[in-house]
């Protein structure tokens, strides 16, 4: 079934309840829902008359404080399921020092080694005519590490980053490290209020490991958040156990799916166990409190 059959509530370019808001105060919980799946079905019969096809309706990524809504969707016929967590550091230390000294000596040495793997390298902040000067260097080292990832539900535009800059301004910025002057690797975030969103990024795998560039990635967005003034980092998906080496919990994000074709959505559970992703991790505990 190729991605363009399918209509989805939610963001296929962040983790997290993106697809929808509904003003508790205003709604309840269960009439949220119900409009909610009503406006779902009245897209689909939409597309229908305009001859475009939709089978499938896919709800991205709900956090399980609305299990509630969970519950719901389940009742209407939607088969729940979950691929792979999303890693969320909360932000409650004043600087980026009171973050390295509430972790364990194992790990606080570890960071301190990373960054003088970076001896050498320079660290900038790109503007947006940086970002269009650099940007078929960024894309190489996006698609490097996007082909090697264990599961990619999109492929990015060649454009994407540098119109998120033109469209965001400051609340979207891309730090690249170079070395004389070759770009070896770049990150970017996105500020949602008060959490940091740690967006798209690419590295030089040749570089990765002597320089310990995503372990190095990884703490300059702690800093970042933590500079500005942030609640919690969203980490996303992938590369779980490093994320958490760094600090960043697991949180469950539930998905819903249900085909228009009642045999077809019977055995959607079946299917969607086979096609998720399995990655394999061990959760670290980096804090002195979790020893």
């Amino acid at each position: 079934m190729a991605a363009a059959d399918i209509l989805i509530c939610g963001n296929m370019l962040l983790t997290g309840e993106h697809g929808y808001y509904f003003d508790d105060r205003k709604i309840n919980p269960v009439d949220a829902i119900e409009n909610l799946e009503k406006a779902l079905t009245e897209v689909v019969e939409t597309m229908d008359r305009e001859r475009v096809k939709m089978p499938v309706i896919l709800i991205k990524d709900i956090a399980p404080s609305n299990i509630e809504h969970g519950k719901s969707f389940v009742s209407k016929g939607f088969v729940e399921f979950d691929i792979q967590p999303n890693m969320v550091l909360n932000l409650h230390y004043p600087d980026f020092d009171a973050y390295l000294a509430a972790m364990s000596t194992k790990y606080r040495t570890r960071a301190k080694r990373a960054f003088k793997k970076l001896d050498g390298l320079e660290r900038r902040e790109l503007t947006l005519v940086e970002i269009q000067r650099e940007l078929p260097r960024i894309y190489t080292l996006y698609s490097e590490v996007a082909k090697n990832a264990g599961f990619n539900m999109v492929d990015l535009n060649e454009n994407y980053l540098l119109a998120l800059k033109h469209d965001l301004g400051n609340h979207f910025r891309m730090f690249a490290y170079y070395h004389n002057d070759e770009l070896l690797a770049f990150y970017t975030t996105i500020r949602n209020h008060e959490e940091l969103e740690a967006h798209f990024l690419g590295y030089d795998k040749e570089h990765n490991h002597d320089k310990q560039l995503y372990l190095n990635i990884l703490y300059d967005i702690i800093r970042i958040g933590l500079e500005s003034g942030c609640k919690n980092i969203v980490f996303a998906r992938t590369a779980l156990e490093i994320k958490s080496s760094v600090g960043a919990v697991a949180q469950d994000l539930w998905c819903y799916l249900r085909h228009r074709n009642s045999i077809a959505n019977k055995f959607a559970g079946t299917v969607l166990d086979y096609l998720k992703p399995v990655e394999e991790w061990l959760p670290r505990h980096p804090f002195k409190e979790e020893s």
